[in-house]
């Protein structure tokens, strides 16, 4: 088994850049229609959970290589704090956000004999943080950590941070990056989820390949709505989901810099408040990156565009956006704006 890394170009060609090469033990795990391979915020490093040996489920970490490939690096056991000597953690399903942190759904087992667990419990959703070198670190406790009321078979967080999603049914958590995952909604929906996205105007959209219908909801901190009409009902058979952004492209500027057209200086915007900004970089962009107040919130690689959404308290920010090329060649504009 093989994962393969591709290059995409400015037309949309994919080139192939490289192979990771999987043990055949791990066939059920990687590549399987339920893991999910998300980037740490960074961009340098990815997991997935992997069934290597009947009950041995294990978080595969991969590493971007300066090519641009993901490479296996290293295979962690996902642990938490306050777990009984005796309870082995079982991770399968992995959601990144835009930062740091990434969340999986897992379950725990007692007993344990050999690979598999005598006591088998429910599934609960755990927060880790990537740190620099890739390590993974928890602040969660199996006491807050929560169970979802729906089978996990599928999660995705929205671009913001602050949501998760999990489809089983249809459930959305607040996110809150190292601490601990928190209820928000009840179950949405009882219908078999396959696949879900957002936009970046808190939209989450929920396909169900049985029932033939998508799902779509607002959500705020102040709650979740169906959008009139939902859910519609598809006349095929569906197999996938894609959203794809309606907005004007940023325009790049025309010499070597940053052109922030969103939020614009002075401007007076509302929470998340939409960051897009477009670079033109001499030699090969490497990434942009989004400072606010001097903190770096977000990392889009390998593209000269950036477009994000950022929660944030009332009053005055300053957003600065840079470019990197590979040779470590910056450039950069800053912005100041007032969140009402």
């Amino acid at each position: 088994m093989a994962l393969q890394s591709f290059k995409t170009s400015s037309t949309g060609a994919p080139s192939f850049l490289g192979a990771t090469q999987f043990a055949t033990e791990t066939q059920t795990g990687i590549g399987a229609g339920a893991t999910l391979i998300k980037l740490s915020g960074n961009g340098n490093y990815a997991y997935s959970a992997a069934n290597d040996h009947e009950c041995n489920l294990e978080t595969w970490e991969l590493k971007r290589e300066s090519s641009g490939a993901m490479l296996f690096n290293n295979r962690e056991i996902l642990t938490v704090p306050s777990t009984p000597p005796d309870w082995r953690w079982y991770p399968w399903f992995v959601t990144a956000d835009p930062t740091n942190h990434m969340a999986v759904a897992m379950y725990g087992g007692s007993g344990v004999a050999g690979p598999c667990p005598e006591v088998v419990y429910p599934w609960q959703l755990a927060s880790f943080t990537v740190a620099s070198d890739g390590s993974l670190s928890s602040t969660n406790t199996p006491k807050n950590m929560p169970t979802p009321q729906v089978y996990p078979g599928v999660m995705n967080m929205s671009p913001s941070g602050q949501f998760l999603a999990v489809g089983g049914g249809l459930q959305v958590f607040h996110f809150n990056g190292a601490n601990p995952i928190t209820s928000f909604s009840t179950v949405l929906t009882t219908a078999p989820i396959d696949a879900i996205r957002w936009d970046k105007n808190n939209h989450l959209y929920a396909l169900s390949n049985a029932t033939k219908k998508l799902y779509a909801y607002t959500v705020t901190s102040g709650g979740v709505t169906a959008v009139p009409g939902s859910p519609y009902t598809i006349a095929a058979v569906p197999n996938a989901l894609v959203v794809v952004p309606t907005a004007t492209a940023c325009s790049a500027p025309s010499s070597n810099g940053v052109h922030i057209c969103a939020p614009t200086n002075g401007s007076s915007v509302s929470s998340p408040v939409t960051v897009r900004a477009a670079s033109t970089v001499s030699g090969t962009i490497a990434r942009m990156e989004l400072w606010v107040d001097g903190v770096k919130k977000y990392t889009a690689p390998s593209t000269k565009q950036l477009n994000t959404t950022i929660s944030l308290a009332g009053g005055s920010h300053r957003f600065g956006v840079f470019a990197i090329n590979t040779a470590g060649t910056k450039w950069q504009s800053v912005v100041t704006a007032t969140v009402k």
